[in-house]
């Protein structure tokens, strides 16, 4: 997903640790990442391409910490 969104993948763990991105695990431990996820992360996305200074680092302040569908 990180290069789908041209993300680090850094991002994407930090994120989901903060509890900000969801991601179920393969039996293997990769991570699988579900639509709503895919859909949080493409907003996200956009915001920061509309010209938004949005950090991939370790604060997300564009981010509520509620669940990426609410």
């Amino acid at each position: 997903m990180a290069e789908r969104f041209g993300v680090p993948a850094t991002a994407l763990r930090f994120y989901e640790e903060a509890g900000l991105l969801p991601a179920d695990r393969t039996p293997s431990g990769c991570r699988v990442y579900g639509e709503e996820a895919v859909e949080h992360l493409a907003k996200c996305v956009r915001r920061r391409g509309a010209g938004r200074r949005i950090p991939w680092g370790p604060v997300p302040l564009f981010v509520s910490r509620r669940s990426p569908g609410g």
